[in-house]
């Protein structure tokens, strides 16, 4: 994995390529940028498969430079580095296709490196970005394992662990060990790459393409029932066409790896032949998927969160990932669907929890207590972001289940501590999650008096305090209590006193 870190401050790049472990988050290359300008003139030498970005940049900023790379590969991976004041920008940048953030001031190595690694494990790269390191490592691999040189005619396949598993590793090794008793005469297996074990199956003297190929299927049916039964591990099998020259090892191993990821379409995971896997993608199929994500899905799924139902939303989740389903799509382009939906709701909890004075949702992956991987199937994650919309509506709910005198309560500690503020009776209702005219209707039921009165009655008594005991103009304490307006503040003031602020400070100063 290529990496580059993106900061206008040398000092913060320093410390964040210095004080992370990148070879041990597969980190290839590591470079420096100090703006977006510097990385895009890069871009064919460094070839970029992880940013670590700041927001705010001179030449070209974050926001700019996120916008460009995911024109250029939409499968890079960009972490964006904030400061607190920059929620907007965030928001802005999780919707271009920003995987995750971080606070620029108070982040520690060891969480960029798990907000790495989380990012790293919802994107799978592809083939075609590694091939040589990729080749060189099953190469290296075969021989560390000793695997006989002979090789004729065989089959290879490809067990892939669930990348949720906090250590693929140290699962991989686990069955590794369980399945040492499984290795035979024609049989032979060995770790690839990280969460993936390959198993190479010789054909048998006599024995034809199609016979092979059940007796490979048949026998990991029956790895995948053990595996599971004793260790737990969530796995999936991709099998190679049928080879007839040790030559092809190489190509094996791509055709087994593309037909274990693709069972992301498959409505249950187990075992996929290559020559079973989706026909060639075509780039119109990509535009389209992922035009319609970015653009309508996008839309109605921010709407149907913020004003409208846990129905609507969830129906808007399983409309879009159905027809995803059913496309002609790439995998690189479903997975950017996929982060796409994630960020739109990462966007809206935001949303949210601003509007509830910081109310605390659960990440995506983990709000109900259990990892969850959103790259390992299609139909399962839309099962998992239709609940997690209802998640959504039952957390906001709890906030909103308050009685009337409680949340009049609430709202008249709110206008005590806000009223200096452009403050609104619909943007008070949005914090507190109510309709505005329910709002109206309960603080007139509670306190005898309509919202705005007793708004400015805060603000008025406020003022008075100041024209007293302070020497500013009457200007500046109109500004200084939330009435901006002069003319406004003086009639306001009147009405609720029965004098001008001229004349209020007059009276009091001559007393």
């Amino acid at each position: 994995m290529n990496v580059v870190i993106v900061d206008d401050e040398a000092i913060v790049r320093h410390g964040i390529r210095h004080a992370v472990d990148w070879t041990a988050l597969g980190a290839d290359q590591v470079e420096e940028a100090s703006n977006g300008r510097e990385v895009l003139e890069h871009w064919h030498e460094w070839k970029p498969e992880l940013l670590v970005t700041d927001i705010k940049m001179p030449v070209m900023d974050g926001i700019s430079l996120i916008r460009e790379v995911k024109k250029r590969d939409p499968g890079c991976i960009c972490i964006v580095l904030s400061c607190a004041d920059e929620f907007e920008l965030v928001k802005e940048a999780l919707l271009l296709g920003a995987s995750d953030y971080l606070l620029k001031m108070t982040v520690r190595p060891e969480e960029l490196m798990t907000c790495i690694r989380n990012a790293a494990n919802r994107r799978t790269i592809e083939w075609s970005r590694s091939t040589r390191s990729r080749h060189d490592t099953l190469s290296e691999s075969a021989m560390l394992y000793g695997l006989r040189p002979g090789l004729e005619r065989f089959a290879l396949a490809v067990m892939q662990v669930n990348p949720c598993i906090a250590s693929r590793h140290r699962a991989i090794l686990e069955i590794s060990l369980l399945l040492e008793e499984e290795k035979s005469v024609e049989l032979d297996l060995f770790q690839a790459e990280e969460g993936e074990l390959a198993l190479l199956f010789d054909c048998m003297p006599g024995e034809s393409v199609h016979d092979c190929l059940s007796r490979v299927k048949s026998r990991l049916q029956r790895i995948g029932e053990h595996v599971v039964k004793r260790t737990g591990h969530e796995i999936r099998f991709g099998v190679s066409d049928f080879c007839e020259s040790p030559s092809r090892l190489r190509t094996a191993y791509a055709e087994a790896k593309t037909a274990a990821n693709d069972q992301f379409f498959s409505a249950a995971d187990g075992i996929r032949c290559y020559s079973d896997c989706r026909k060639e993608p075509s780039a119109e199929a990509d535009d389209q998927i992922r035009a319609m994500f970015n653009h309508s899905f996008r839309t109605s799924l921010i709407q149907a969160l913020l004003t409208g139902t846990e129905e609507e939303a969830a129906q808007t989740v399983h409309r879009c990932f159905e027809l995803l389903n059913r496309s002609h799509c790439s995998l690189a382009a479903a997975y950017d669907c996929v982060d796409k939906a994630a960020s739109i709701l990462r966007v809206a909890v935001m949303e949210l929890s601003a509007l509830a004075g910081g109310a605390v949702y659960e990440a995506l992956e983990s709000f109900d207590g259990q990892a969850f991987q959103l790259q390992w199937s299609c139909q399962r994650t839309a099962e998992r972001m239709k609940d997690y919309c209802r998640y959504i509506f039952r957390t906001r709910s709890n906030l909103q289940g308050r009685s009337g005198s409680k949340i009049v309560h609430e709202v008249q500690c709110y206008l005590m501590s806000h009223y200096r503020e452009k403050v609104s009776l619909e943007s008070t209702a949005a914090r507190f999650f109510l309709n505005k005219n329910y709002l109206s209707q309960l603080f007139k039921a509670e306190t005898g008096t309509n919202f705005i009165r007793y708004l400015n009655a805060i603000r008025i008594e406020k003022a008075k305090e100041l024209i007293v005991n302070t020497a500013e103009t009457i200007h500046d304490i109109a500004e200084q209590t939330g009435f901006g307006d002069f003319r406004y503040f003086s009639r306001v003031f009147r009405n609720h006193t029965g004098l001008s602020p001229t004349e209020f400070k007059t009276t009091r100063c001559c007393k």
